[in-house]
């Protein structure tokens, strides 16, 4: 496989990985918003099926974007050294990173509906 095609693999994933990140950030908006205009109104069961199926797409969606990286990291250990930038070297540790930050955003996300839900009485 030559360099080109390996750079068209690397891109293609790391494209791919975009439009899975644009469907994350899209599904917690709307996680967001339903829970800040109707959290208080929804019932018990509405509000779990709503958690539930937010909480399942989001780790299904984090799962795809940290494989897209996964593969792109992958590739790039067999590009030539001579086309490879210096930020390049760290491209490997991206899909772990992304892994912590978007699961901490999924926690975020339920702990936000948690105080919509359950506001503290003083």
């Amino acid at each position: 496989m030559t360099d080109a095609e390996l750079w068209e693999l690397i891109l293609i994933s790391q494209g791919n990985s975009a439009t899975a990140i644009a469907l994350y950030i899209s599904l917690v908006s709307g996680y967001l918003i339903v829970g800040y205009l109707a959290g208080k109104k929804l019932s018990t069961t509405q509000c779990v099926v709503i958690t539930s199926l937010f909480s399942a797409l989001a780790i299904g969606i984090i799962f795809q974007i940290v494989s897209y990286l996964d593969r792109a990291a992958f590739f790039v250990q067999f590009v030539s050294n001579k086309y490879i930038s210096p930020t390049t070297g760290a491209m490997q540790f991206v899909p772990e990173i992304s892994a912590i930050g978007f699961t901490l955003g999924v926690g975020a996300c339920l702990k936000f509906m948690w105080d919509v839900r359950n506001p503290k009485t003083e």
